[in-house]
């Protein structure tokens, strides 16, 4: 198995126009946001590629860095915490570094330390999971990064294979969250609510200023009481009545086996609402399909007719 820089490249391209266009993305990146809140909006990919930044920012280390053998021995050697292992790696060759990212029970005691028990079946046919020994190179996971770097720069292979006793190299759990970034984790700006994310940020921004204006003491209200009654408050404007005409403003598709794709709901065709829910903190609805069929899909693929009809209005007559 070879890497390659082309998944990478193209999730720091959609990464940097996400930030360019949510600046809640640069709010988390400085600690403004939590995980929680940014997750719940629909951008967990991306604070989880923030997160990914910032590991290798605090360790020195880029997504894309120059990286020959001269240069990865040292930290190999540096991220290594046991002194026998420290030694071992410090004695290794640039040829055996590349026979043990072949061999998958090498690299596999080197990253998680040997096997004391070996998995394996009992006699009633049972899995065993086997124990290992506490000892392990951290570099190999703490240092994976510009381990890539130099397989790329290089065009070396690692081994690909998997067994009872080691997984194959990209599937490793101490590094698999990192290579999914190089191997198979693409991030996707389509599928972002950005539309709903704005007006979220415009709403909290407004009733921030509106507080901000007040000049209420707040430490003598009870937040308890104002959170919960504003949520619930909220929830019930975000309801969409049954029987509510929408606009389709995003086509959907679905394919069945051994014929063309379908359209089930088709943009700028209109839909009656069935039923509404939220979920994960935006709104679905229930409509009936091009089919005839009853079919949840976000809020964000359609537009309020009569809403839209109404804010023409009133900037016609304003």
């Amino acid at each position: 198995m070879k890497f390659n820089y082309e998944i990478i490249k193209k999730n720091l391209e959609i990464y940097n126009e996400a930030k360019s266009v949510l600046p809640i993305i640069s709010e988390y990146e400085r600690g403004e946001v939590n995980q929680y809140a940014i997750r719940n909006i629909g951008l967990k990919d991306f604070s989880e590629f923030a997160d990914f930044l910032k590991m290798l920012s605090n360790n020195g280390f880029n997504p894309v860095m120059y990286c020959n053998w001269r240069q990865l021995k040292p930290l190999l050697i540096e991220h290594t915490k046991n002194s026998r292992l420290k030694k071992l790696i410090g004695n290794k060759t640039q040829n055996q570094f590349k026979s043990i990212l072949k061999d998958g029970e090498t690299f596999d005691r080197f990253l998680n330390g040997r096997w004391i028990t070996k998995p394996g079946y009992s006699n009633r046919g049972r899995r065993t999971y086997g124990r290992r020994g506490g000892e392990c190179v951290e570099s190999f996971s703490a240092c994976i990064v510009p381990i890539i770097n130099y397989l790329i720069q290089n065009d070396e292979e690692v081994y690909d294979n998997s067994s009872i006793i080691f997984d194959s190299f990209s599937s490793q759990n101490k590094i698999s969250n990192t290579l999914k970034w190089y191997t198979t984790k693409l991030l996707d700006l389509n599928v972002v609510p950005k539309r709903e994310i704005d007006v979220t940020r415009t709403l909290l921004s407004n009733f921030v200023q509106l507080m901000e204006d007040s000049k209420i003491d707040f430490r003598k209200l009870n937040s308890d009481y104002i959170i919960t009654s504003m949520s619930e408050k909220i929830k019930s404007l975000m309801s969409v009545p049954n029987g509510t005409m929408l606009k389709c403003i995003k086509s959907h598709q679905y394919t069945v086996i051994g014929s063309q794709p379908r359209f089930s709901i088709i943009e700028n065709n209109s839909y009656q609402v069935v039923s509404s829910n939220i979920s994960n903190g935006f709104v679905r609805v229930l409509v009936l399909t091009e089919e005839g069929r009853s079919e949840w899909f976000d809020y964000s693929s359609f537009e309020d007719v009569a809403i839209h009809r109404d804010d023409l209005l009133s900037q016609l007559f304003s």
